[in-house]
């Protein structure tokens, strides 16, 4: 997979001049970081993430991190897909999703914990 980041990128930033930014919820990039994180993603799959550009900008600010995660985090064992400090961004990342999610179900619950 890293021996194909330079072509990625390329194809990335080629795609991502004519292509139109897609909805997707924090759900579904924490869904995606998580089988990325634990390898059980298709590079098929993960290529479609790092190369169509999400309208949320927040959400799309972790998809350009995550574009160059291979290259700023490369592995250091193999059959992983970044190093130790990529995984806790990764992360990092993941708990930010889901916690904002936990946010929003409290405050439609008037507060009260479920």
């Amino acid at each position: 997979m890293v021996a194909l980041l330079p072509i990625l990128m390329v194809v990335s930033f080629v795609v991502g001049l004519f292509q139109r930014p897609i909805q997707r919820t924090r759900t579904d990039v924490a869904s995606v970081l998580e089988r990325f994180l634990y390898n059980e993603i298709t590079d098929e799959e993960w290529d479609d993430f790092i190369c169509i550009p999400i309208q949320d900008s927040e959400l799309e600010r972790i998809r350009t991190q995550c574009e160059k995660l291979s290259i700023d985090y490369p592995p250091e064992i193999e059959g992983r897909n970044t190093n130790k400090q990529g995984e806790e961004l990764l992360k990092m990342f993941i708990t930010q999703l889901r916690g904002d999610l936990s946010s929003t179900s409290r405050q439609t619950d008037g507060g009260q914990a479920s």
